[in-house]
């Protein structure tokens, strides 16, 4: 049997659709004088489809239930700005080519939040085009086909804070299996992506600000179950570990460090 993952336009949510994401998110890395750098972050969003307008596919987005861990040498460094995001929405663009466009507060009293948005929204360290999650060569696939994709000027960023990261990645797809659970057709691909990064990260360290900047260079895993025959841009699971590494400067300094980064996104009941 052959499999093609590539969503047809008409597999697209019916507008007020809306579904709900469960995930948790961690950072890692040692940053010099300061000791163990921690972010973890446990949520959900809600995600409902508004509709095509001005040629853009509009969802708008509500994180909730936030539970956060950030933490510096064992002493908490919480993220004030990303926690004020709770429960507001936001709506984000999808250009017709796939990829997010912009994002923007549904209620304009909230525009102080947009780099909040932006750093939450508008990123592809993981798959992230809407009409091509696996590639445009994702067709005609029989189980334990593999197929590649490469990409560049990959647009990023890491917090709120920072300004734009840029990446390039040669990814390697593979349909791993195929099984049936519940009446639903579920295809399970594992990516490996090889990547590099200008990362450009500043951090509030007890009110003191760090602007770190350098190449790295690392490796990412995923594994995305996904309903071949669901609504167009929804996932069942998602599960991402990577790690970059590269020589940072920070304040005229220089020193190496490891990014070691976990992501996973589960699909649950409204």
């Amino acid at each position: 049997k052959k499999y093609t993952l590539i969503p047809k336009i008409e597999d697209l949510p019916e507008v007020g659709a809306k579904w709900k994401i469960h995930e948790v998110d961690e950072l890692y890395f040692d940053l010099p004088g300061k000791g163990r750098y921690q972010a973890i972050s446990r949520f959900d969003n809600i995600e409902e489809y508004m509709g095509e307008r001005d040629g853009f596919y509009i969802f708008k987005l509500t994180r909730t239930n936030m539970d956060i861990n950030f933490t510096i040498g064992n002493i908490e460094n919480p993220p004030h700005d990303y926690l004020a995001m709770e429960d507001v929405p936001c709506l984000l663009y999808i250009n017709s080519d796939g990829w997010d466009d912009h994002v923007e507060p549904v209620d304009p009293d909230y525009e102080w939040l947009q780099p909040v948005f932006e750093a939450a929204y508008i990123d592809d360290r993981g798959v992230s085009n809407f009409f091509h999650p696996f590639g445009e060569n994702a067709v005609n696939l029989s189980i334990g086909d593999s197929w590649k994709m490469e990409d560049d000027s990959i647009r990023m960023y890491l917090n709120s804070d920072s300004p734009e990261s840029w990446a390039s990645r040669s990814t390697t797809y593979t349909l791993k299996k195929v099984k049936e659970k519940k009446g639903i057709e579920i295809a399970v691909v594992d990516i490996l992506s090889d990547m590099t990064m200008e990362l450009n990260l500043i951090l509030y360290v007890f009110g003191e600000r760090f602007f770190l900047t350098g190449n790295t260079t690392g490796t990412f895993d995923i594994e995305i179950k996904y309903d071949t025959h669901g609504p167009l841009g929804q996932f069942i699971k998602v599960s991402n570990y990577g790690n970059l590494i590269g020589e940072m400067e920070m304040d005229g300094e220089k020193f190496r460090t490891r990014f070691s980064i976990k992501e996973q996104g589960t699909r649950v009941k409204l």
